[in-house]
């Protein structure tokens, strides 16, 4: 009987990898951490644009790892991890709030974010590319698992593939 549950559960798991890889996409995002961009690729036209990002300090050691766009936010509301929060109380010695509004200065997405549903398993999921209320860490490892934009590079992001199916690949 253990089989069988197996054997049925390594077939679904088949069917949904062969479903997520034969799925048809409007846009591909290539986030590249050898090079600290993002690129933009159309199915049809190839490359669109080309953006300048800052990266995790620490390269995750699962490259590559896939997922596609599930959300766009703007304006885009901060609702820092309990491990950031700490981190932030350790280094600025004040509290950040558990959520932080648009416009905030200490809201850290900048003007929009890209919330990714990822299919490749064990990837943090809080992972997302947003703005950044710190401009000069672009092009620097300097987050904590997120990829940092300028703000109006992910606005330029954001409108491109605004109800387009959008898949990401961090490579």
């Amino acid at each position: 009987m253990k089989k069988i549950v197996w054997l049925a559960g390594v077939a679904f798991l088949g069917f949904f990898y062969c479903h997520v890889s034969a799925a048809v996409y409007d846009y591909v995002i290539r986030v590249d951490f050898e090079n600290f961009n993002i690129s933009l690729f159309d199915q049809d036209k190839g490359l669109v644009a080309t953006f300048p990002v800052a990266l995790p300090k620490f390269r995750p050691s699962n490259l590559p790892f896939y997922g596609e766009v599930a959300r766009i936010e703007k304006p885009a509301f901060w609702r820092p991890t309990e491990a950031t929060r700490a981190y932030y109380f350790k280094k600025h010695g004040e509290i950040l709030p558990k959520v932080i509004k648009p416009g905030d200065p200490k809201n850290a997405m900048g003007g929009a974010k890209i919330v990714v549903a990822f299919f490749t398993p064990n990837v943090n999921a809080a992972y997302r590319i947003h703005g950044t209320n710190d401009p000069a860490s672009i092009g620097r490892r300097a987050s904590r698992g997120c990829i940092r934009m300028h703000n109006e590079d992910i606005l330029k992001l954001t409108e491109l593939i605004a109800g387009k199916k959008t898949k990401v690949k961090f490579e």
